[in-house]
C-alpha cells in the first residue's frame, strides 16, 4: 500500500529543508523502498512511500545505516571522536570504521595553491585509496570548498582567501556529522539515545522555525565531547541535509565549469553598493534550488538535477533573469516548474561560509517570446555593470530593476504581456540621456516581432502605437530622444529636435518638425502615415479628453524602441462616425493632398499657424481651400480648444 506523507520539516522555505528532502529520498530509496517518489506541492514536500508515518520513523530510528562522510580537510585522523567511533559497537556505524581506516592509506598532499586545478587533481587521485562508501562525500565536500572559494575570489579581495582551505577545515563538517550520529545512537547494537525519537519526529514533521544553512548549524562534534554545550539545533537536520547535499554533488565531474551546483553570479535583484544594502553585506550571490512538481523516483531526480546543473553554466547565466530566460527558451527540464531562489551572502569579517536567506519563489514555464527578450536582457545587464555610484546611477538602477522585474514576470508566467516590460525599457532608455557620451551604451533597438506580445486592448495603446510607427523616413525617436539613426543603427547625438512640458505639447511640435524635415529632404510623401493606424473611436476619445495622456506617454516611450516597417499610404476613403471627427478629417485631407512643392509646404505651415492662433472655424476654412474640397460642412461643435490636440487628431492618427 502506498502512503502519501506530507513532510512539514522539508517545506520549501530555505536550503536546509530542500537538502533534507533530497537526503530523505536518497536514504529511503537505497535502504528501504526503491520505488519511493517525492515532489513539492505548494511549498510542501510530499512522499509517496510504502511506509506509513510510524513505520518511517521506526526505519530511521532502528534500521537507517548512515553513510560515512569524509572531508578532504580532515584535520586530525585520530582524535577523540574517532576514538569514540572505534570503541562504538553499534553495527550501523561499522561503515565509518572501514572508511577512516582506508583514509590512512591515502598519500599526503603537497602544498598546492587553493583553489587550483592541481588541488582537484590530487583529490581525484585520493579517490583511488578511499573505501567506496566514502568516495561520494570526499568528492562532494571537495567540490563545495573549491566552488565557494572561487566565488569568494571573484567577489572580493580578502586576505582570508589565502587561508580559505584552513577556514573550510575549521567547519569540521565530517566531525560534526559523526558527532551528531554519536549523540543519537547508543554504543550498543542498534539502540538509540533517549532524545532521538523526539528529534526525528520534529525534523521530519515540524515546520522549521529558523532559516539556518547547513554551514551555520551547531558544532555537534564539540557538543558530543562536552555535554555542557547547548544543543541549539536538531542533529537529524544536519545528518539528512548533509546527505542531500552529497546526493546533489555525487555525479558531478570535477571539471564541469561549475562554480558550485546551482550557484550563480548575481548582478540583479541585489544591491548596488553598501549604502543600498540593508544587511550591510560586502557582496551578494544567488543560488537556485529546483523544486520539482511531478513525483519522481530518486534515480530520475538525480538525472534531472545533473542535467540542469551541467547545462546552466554553459548558457552564460550570471543573473536570475538569465536563468529564467534560458530555462524558458530551452525548456531545460519541464519537471522543474518552480525554483526556490536563495541569496548567498558573504560577510567576510564574521563568517567563513555564506549565510542563506529567502528571496522568493519563481514559477517557470516555456515562453514563446523568450528568444525576443534576450537582447533587452543583455542590454540591461550591460547598463548595470556600467553604472557608477552617483545619484543619477541610483535612479537609473531603479529603472533597470523595474525593467528586469517586468521581464521576469513575463518569463515566469505572472503576466501574459510584454507591454509593462516595454514601458520600463523605454523609461530606462530615456534616463540614459543624463549620462555623458563616453558612458552611454548603444541605444536599445527591438524587432517588430515584439508587438504581438505587447498588444493591449486600450485606446491609449493604439494611439501610442500609431504615433510610434509614423513613417520611419523621419524617425520619431530622433525627435524624442538624443539619438539618431546611422547605417541602420542607433547612435547618441545629443540633439533631440523637440522638447515640451508634456506629451501633447511635445507631439504638436513634433508635427511641425516633421514637415520641416520633409521639405528639406524633398520627400515624395509626407511622413504622416502610420504602419499601425489607430481607430476613429480612439481619436474621438482623445479629442474629448477621455484618454489618459500619461498612459499614452508611458507606452510611447517603449514603443519608439521598436524598428517599424515603412507604412503604406492609406488609399481607402474614411467615413467619419460622428460629427466630432468630420472637421478633423478635413484638416487631415488638407495636410495629405498637396503636391508638396515649396509653395505647398508654405501653405501647410500657414495651416499650422492658423490652428495654433486662430479659431477652429478659420482653420477649417483654410483647410477647405487647400484641399479644394467644399463638400465638408464646418460643424460648430469644438470638442477641444487645444491646438496640439486638434493637430494630432487631424494629422498623426490615420484612423481606419
Amino acid at each position: 500500500m502506498t502512503h502519501r506523507l506530507i513532510l512539514d520539516g522539508c517545506k520549501a522555505n530555505h536550503p536546509l529543508s530542500y537538502l533534507k528532502a533530497i537526503g530523505i529520498m536518497k536514504t529511503i530509496s537505497l535502504q528501504v523502498d526503491p520505488k519511493v517518489r517525492g515532489h513539492f506541492e505548494e511549498g510542501n514536500f510530499i512522499l509517496q512511500i510504502n511506509l506509513n508515518k510510524a513505520q518511517l520513523i521506526d526505519f530511521f530510528l532502528y534500521k537507517f545505516v548512515p553513510p560515512p562522510v569524509i572531508s578532504p580537510f580532515l584535520r586530525k585522523r585520530n582524535n577523540q571522536l574517532l576514538d569514540s567511533l572505534a570503541y562504538n559497537q553499534n553495527e550501523r556505524l561499522s561503515s565509518f570504521r572501514l572508511a577512516y581506516e582506508s583514509l590512512k592509506l591515502s598519500p599526503p598532499k603537497t602544498r598546492q595553491l587553493f583553489p587550483s586545478e592541481n588541488w582537484l587533481k590530487e583529490i581525484e587521485m585520493d579517490l583511488n585509496f578511499l573505501h567506496p562508501n566514502s568516495v561520494e562525500s570526499y568528492k562532494a565536500l571537495a567540490l563545495a570548498a573549491y566552488g565557494l572559494a572561487i566565488v569568494l575570489k571573484e567577489t572580493v579581495s580578502s586576505p582570508m582567501l589565502i587561508n580559505y582551505q584552513n577556514c573550510f577545515d575549521k567547519l569540521n563538517i565530517s566531525e560534526n556529522y559523526l558527532g551528531a550520529l554519536l549523540k543519537l545512537m547508543s554504543s550498543s547494537n542498534n539502540s538509540i539515545s533517549d532524545n532521538s525519537f523526539t528529534d526525528l519526529e520534529k525534523s521530519l514533521f515540524s515546520k522549521p522555525e529558523e532559516t539556518h544553512t547547513i554551514c551555520k548549524l551547531s558544532d555537534f562534534g564539540k557538543a558530543f565531547l562536552d555535554p555542557n554545550l547547548s544543543k541549539a539545533n536538531n542533529p537529524w537536520d544536519y545528518i539528512l541535509a548533509l546527505n542531500g547535499f552529497l546526493a546533489i554533488c555525487e555525479d558531478y565531474p570535477f571539471y564541469s565549469n561549475n562554480i558550485l551546483p546551482l550557484c550563480l553570479k548575481a548582478t540583479s535583484y541585489g544591491w548596488g553598493n553598501l549604502d543600498e544594502n540593508p544587511l550591510r553585506k560586502v557582496s551578494q550571490r544567488e543560488m537556485w534550488f529546483p523544486l520539482w512538481n511531478k513525483p519522481l523516483d530518486y534515480n530520475n531526480l538525480k538525472i534531472a538535477l545533473k542535467k540542469l546543473a551541467l547545462v546552466l553554466p554553459n548558457s552564460s547565466i550570471y543573473t536570475s533573469l538569465d536563468l529564467v530566460t534560458e530555462t524558458a527558451l530551452w525548456g531545460i527540464n519541464p519537471l522543474f516548474a518552480t525554483f526556490l531562489r536563495i541569496g548567498l551572502v558573504f560577510e567576510m569579517p564574521h563568517a567563513i561560509l555564506p549565510e542563506a536567506f529567502i528571496l522568493g519563489y519563481v514559477s517557470l514555464q516555456e515562453r514563446e517570446a523568450a528568444r525576443l527578450v534576450n537582447p533587452a536582457k543583455i542590454w540591461l545587464s550591460d547598463w548595470q555593470i556600467a553604472l557608477n555610484s552617483s545619484p543619477k546611477s541610483q535612479k537609473q538602477r531603479q529603472n533597470i530593476n523595474l525593467a528586469e522585474e517586468a521581464l521576469f514576470s513575463y518569463l515566469t508566467g505572472k503576466t501574459n504581456s510584454l507591454t509593462n516590460s516595454l514601458e520600463h525599457l523605454g523609461a530606462t532608455e530615456q534616463a540614459t540621456s543624463l549620462f555623458s557620451k563616453d558612458t552611454r551604451l548603444i541605444p536599445l533597438s527591438l524587432p517588430v516581432s515584439w508587438l504581438p506580445y505587447c498588444e493591449k486592448d486600450t485606446a491609449e495603446y493604439r494611439l501610442a502605437l500609431a504615433l510610434a510607427s509614423l513613417d520611419i523616413q523621419v524617425p520619431l525617436r530622433e525627435q524624442l530622444e538624443p539619438v539618431c539613426l546611422v547605417d541602420n543603427g542607433w547612435i547618441w547625438c545629443d540633439k533631440a529636435q523637440v522638447q515640451g512640458p508634456n506629451l501633447v505639447e511635445t507631439l504638436g511640435m513634433v508635427l511641425e518638425t516633421r514637415l520641416q524635415i520633409a521639405e528639406k529632404k524633398h520627400l515624395p510623401v509626407l511622413p504622416l502615415f502610420s504602419a499601425y493606424p489607430a481607430r476613429l473611436k480612439d481619436v474621438e476619445l482623445f479629442l474629448e479628453g477621455k484618454t489618459d495622456d500619461n498612459s499614452v506617454e508611458s507606452i510611447l516611450k517603449g514603443l519608439i524602441l521598436i524598428d517599424y516597417p515603412i507604412p503604406k499610404k492609406a488609399s481607402k476613403t474614411i467615413s467619419p462616425t460622428s460629427e466630432i471627427l468630420d472637421s478633423y478629417l478635413l484638416l487631415r485631407k488638407a495636410f495629405l493632398t498637396p503636391s508638396y512643392t515649396p509653395n505647398d509646404y508654405y501653405n501647410l505651415s500657414q495651416l499650422i499657424i492658423r490652428l495654433r492662433f486662430s479659431s477652429l472655424k478659420d482653420s477649417l476654412a483654410y483647410a477647405k481651400k487647400l484641399s479644394q474640397d467644399q463638400s465638408f460642412s464646418i460643424v460648430k461643435r469644438q470638442p477641444s480648444q487645444t491646438f496640439n490636440r486638434r493637430l494630432l487628431a487631424s494629422v498623426l492618427f490615420h484612423a481606419n
